[in-house]
């Protein structure tokens, strides 16, 4: 039972854990990603092709810029303007990723709708698109206005020649200015709402292992504080001698079921050996639902065989021990719970043979051990039998927590006068 409880716990707490583990990873990716893609170029300098300057186009020059558009795009101010932009507290949550080393960039953003992380990423691009043709314009202005400089001292000096050249500079620089910004969107952007979804089955792995585990160690630590028997080990140091195998509560009926049940009667009282002229065996539980009853009557069972036997079960009442016959006989005696009878401490005394019944995971260590204390006095040892009822048992039979007689599961047997006189002397 034990076994069988331990498995359906981790069971449960596998499944709980894991549950929990994937319902945490699905609710925390749960949010859609929108993201786009695009290309940044460094745009021509203007004020360069006015003034005749080198125009740098080496590969380390587009990386350094790339670099630092990165930089722009990634830093807090940026973020904060796009959500100024949506009218929302805070910076924006954007992710700025370089592909490798190229000139592409992916621009993504996770909000909590659809909507909301779309207009993130579309905010951020129509920012950017700004920010390049505003740096155009300024360089533009600036580029026009020597030009315009340039050509009105030329036009004083009647050079037809140079202002033509000069006319056709400015309408190249223009004709530059109006190309598009340095930004090319490659793709627009896009909601993925399955982004990180697919780690739910990572986290009820490692979710079921987790709830597993803990299942574990909370029934070890169950079973290690509430101090039930649970295994025959448990009480080992407390006896003498363990009786095998364990005894089934519920019983049987029919004829295999007599002839096994009589077969076990005789197994455990063969682990009772004594050659007294008058046995005394007392039986004594841990509790009152640990099946002493039960117990002294399979003893009865197979002490019958072997001759005169009688079956005492010590009421509440009772004030004197049964009185011996002048034949020998085997005289079992169930006193159930040590608290159940004012004779236990006589009947203890009287014993020949000591048995002690506990029921696995309803009595407790401690309860054994109060009854390994009260026949610490008695030369005799003390042996347990240990009971159990069924886990999965066919019919609606309850356990047989108070019944100590065990008169229904004994089978018939020849009456002896002497013996009969002897059960019913006060």
């Amino acid at each position: 039972m034990w076994l069988v409880a331990l498995a359906v716990g981790t069971l449960i707490g596998v499944a709980l854990g894991a549950l929990a583990g994937g319902a945490f990873y699905l609710n925390r990716n749960a949010d859609p990603t929108s993201s786009a893609q695009i290309r940044v170029t460094p745009p021509v300098d203007l004020v360069a092709m006015v003034t005749g300057a080198p125009i740098d186009f080496t590969q380390s020059h587009i990386s350094d810029y790339v670099a630092g558009e990165v930089a722009y795009l990634d830093g807090a101010g940026f973020a904060r303007a796009v959500n100024e932009r949506l009218g929302r507290p805070g910076p924006a949550h954007l992710t700025i990723t370089q592909n490798g080393t190229s000139q592409v960039l992916t621009i993504s953003s996770t909000g909590a709708t659809a909507r909301e992380s779309m207009a993130t990423v579309r905010t951020a691009l129509n920012l950017y698109d700004q920010r390049l043709r505003q740096l155009t314009d300024r360089q533009l202005d600036s580029a026009l206005a020597a030009l315009d400089e340039r050509i009105k001292a030329i036009r004083a000096t009647r050079d037809v020649g140079r202002l033509i050249e000069a006319q056709q500079l400015r309408s190249n620089v223009e004709l530059q200015a109006a190309q598009p910004t340095g930004m090319q969107v490659l793709n627009s952007p896009l909601t993925d709402p399955s982004v990180g979804s697919d780690r739910w089955p990572l986290g009820a792995l490692f979710g079921g292992l987790l709830g597993g585990l803990f299942a574990l160690i909370a029934m070890g630590l169950y079973r290690s504080r509430s101090g039930r028997v649970v295994a025959v080990t448990d009480i080992a140091d407390a006896v003498d001698r363990i009786l095998t195998p364990e005894v089934s509560l519920r019983g049987g009926h029919g004829p295999d079921s007599d002839a096994a049940q009589r077969q076990l009667a005789r197994t455990l009282f063969a682990q009772c050996p004594g050659t007294a002229p008058n046995r005394v065996i007392v039986v004594i539980g841990a509790s009152r639902s640990s099946g002493s009853g039960r117990v002294a009557s399979l003893l009865e069972t197979a002490a019958a065989e072997q001759g005169p036997t009688v079956l005492v079960t010590l009421a509440q009442d009772s004030v004197t021990l049964p009185a011996g016959s002048k034949h020998d006989h085997t005289l079992i005696l169930d006193i159930g719970a040590l608290g159940d009878s004012a004779l236990a401490t006589q009947a203890i005394a009287a014993a020949t043979d000591l048995v002690l019944v506990t029921r696995l995971n309803v009595d407790s260590v401690a309860a054994v051990s109060a009854v390994r204390a009260a026949t610490a006095s008695s030369p005799v040892p003390l042996r347990a039998a240990v009971t159990y009822w069924p886990l999965f048992a066919r019919g609606t039979k309850t356990p047989p927590a108070t019944q100590r007689d065990g008169s229904a599961d004994a089978p018939a047997r020849e009456a002896d006068p002497a013996v009969e006189a002897a059960a019913t002397t006060p």
